[in-house]
Order: C-alpha cells, then sequence, then structure tokens
C-alpha cells in the first residue's frame, strides 16, 4: 500500500452491541471494532497517516489483520521531530479492546511529546518542565477506550528511558521551586543534563527505579511512586560535601588541619508527597548539620 494519507477509523467500524435503540438512555458506548471479515496483509508505505490526534509522517511497515486482530511489524514513523517504532497487536474480538504493543522512541522532542501522549504524560509528568530530547523504550499492554485511545487505569508494563536535557524550567514547576527552597545551595537549572531512569506501572501507578543524577559534586539519588492522578511518594537522597552546609560547619572545618576533612559529606534526604502541583516537601537537613557538627 503506498498512500499519501491513510486515516485508521475508516478502517474501523462501530461497534453498537448492547446499545439501547429505544428513547432510553443507552447502557454502552458504541466503541470501534476491527471488522470481521477483513483478511488481510498491508506492506504500509504512507506518507501521513492520522490516528487519534495523532499525525503520523513517513510511515512504513507490515500489519496483519485477521479475525479482528492488527498484527502490526517492524512499523516507523516520523513522530515529535524523532522516529518512532513500533511492533505489537490489537485485538478486538472481545467485547473491550486490548493491546500489547512494544514502543521505541528516539530523538523525540520532550516538550511535543509529553502535549501529545497522554501515556507519557501519566508516566513521567516533572518532564513537562523540561526542554530537550527523549529516547524511550516502553513495553505496555492493556485495554482500549471507545475511542481507541489506550484507557490509562489498565495499563501495564515497563520502561527505560533517556532524557537529554537543554534546559530545565524550574519555574513552571512547584516541585523544583519547592525543592531549591529547602537546599538553598543548588540549582537546579544546572543539574545534570542526561539522565537514565527505568520505571514500571501497574494499575495507576508508577514505581520508578533508584537512579542517581549530580549537581556539581552532589550525587543525588531518586526513587519513588506516583499514581496518574499525580500523588506522589518520592525521595531523593543527597550526598552533600560539609562546605556547602553553612558558616557554623565551615568554620569548624577552618580548626580542623587535615585534608581529610574536605571529603566529609552528609546524607541528606527529601522527602517529597501529595501532588504535583502543591508537593509536600520535608528535608533532615537540620539534623544531618547538628549530627555533623557535634
Amino acid at each position: 500500500m503506498i498512500s499519501k494519507t491513510f486515516a485508521v477509523s475508516d478502517f474501523m467500524v462501530e461497534d453498537t452491541s448492547g446499545t439501547s435503540t429505544s428513547n432510553k438512555t443507552t447502557s454502552k458506548k458504541a466503541s470501534l471494532k476491527i471488522p470481521d471479515f477483513l483478511d488481510c496483509t498491508i506492506t504500509a508505505n504512507a506518507a501521513t497517516v492520522l490516528y487519534d490526534n495523532l499525525t503520523l509522517k513517513n510511515v512504513k511497515g507490515q500489519l496483519v489483520i485477521k479475525d479482528q486482530n492488527a498484527n502490526l511489524k517492524n512499523m516507523t514513523t516520523d513522530l515529535f521531530n524523532g522516529q518512532l517504532g513500533i511492533s505489537g497487536n490489537v485485538s478486538t474480538k472481545d467485547s473491550k479492546p486490548k493491546f500489547d504493543m512494544q514502543l521505541a522512541m528516539q530523538q523525540f522532542d520532550i516538550s511535543e511529546s509529553f502535549q501529545g501522549l497522554d501515556i507519557l504524560k501519566a508516566l513521567a509528568p516533572i518532564a513537562k518542565v523540561l526542554q530537550g530530547k527523549l529516547n524511550s523504550t516502553i513495553d505496555v499492554n492493556g485495554f482500549l477506550d471507545e475511542n481507541f485511545s489506550p484507557d490509562l487505569n489498565t495499563i501495564s508494563g515497563d520502561a527505560i528511558a533517556e532524557v537529554l536535557t537543554s534546559q530545565i524550567n524550574t519555574d513552571k514547576s512547584p516541585l523544583l521551586s519547592g525543592l531549591a527552597s529547602k537546599l538553598n545551595f543548588i540549582d537546579f537549572k544546572q543539574l545534570e543534563k542526561d539522565i537514565k531512569t527505568k520505571l514500571s506501572f501497574a494499575n495507576g501507578q508508577v514505581s520508578v527505579k533508584p537512579f542517581t543524577i549530580k549537581y556539581k559534586d552532589i550525587p543525588i539519588e531518586v526513587s519513588g511512586t506516583h499514581s496518574f492522578s499525580n500523588t506522589m511518594n518520592y525521595s531523593a537522597v543527597l550526598q552533600v560535601p560539609a562546605k556547602y552546609l553553612g558558616g557554623e560547619v565551615n568554620r569548624l572545618i577552618g580548626k580542623i588541619n587535615d585534608n581529610e576533612i574536605n571529603k566529609i559529606s552528609i546524607p541528606v534526604t527529601a522527602s517529597i508527597g501529595r501532588t504535583l502541583n502543591s508537593p509536600n516537601i520535608t528535608t533532615d537537613l537540620t539534623s544531618g548539620v547538628s549530627n555533623l557538627t557535634k
């Protein structure tokens, strides 16, 4: 198939089973289905493909349709100034459509992709304040809603992400500005630009495996969980050199004639809860400085 414009919805039909034809309120919404009479293999080379709210460019790959099942093989498309690879399966044979996909994202523009893909917004809501590029692989499965879009409350899977940040807009993030007020020796605009992390998700909950970023000579280990409704439970553990910990500590350091003193650091934990837009942030910085002084 060679096409200038291909609309996925043209190959779907509405399933109105369970929908009342009387004046009573319908019991089910009509949903999209792959027609049961379709049995074909499509080798695609399309300049533009329209799917949901996305416009995919330069789509290539193979699509096998049979028995209300669509199997995508080695599909590639230009999207968000990068490239997306797709393999997997969509089935509308049961009452609720389901999917199982492997997605490979290369050089995605972060701001565009996190505005256009709900699944990315749910997996990493903090990324909306970043500018730069995203490389990621996502294995995801779940159900589709009546509009043939992923039902976020049903999805599960794993992801590996590499974020190549060119700019961090801390002013637009209550979370980062809140952390900056608690940890005033860190300029969050100057955090390490390249971040790699792994995460898993299921039942509307995302678990981020521990990963480390750096600010100058301060390593920061971040881990925790958040829900698709943006409630959070995160911790950031900073190994803070004593020289950042204020006048009293530095005066004590100056009295000790030993080069080893410059290597002293204390762990400071920032605990982050509540929501992304209204975070509750606490630290044990004061107790850490007190213990070091003693």
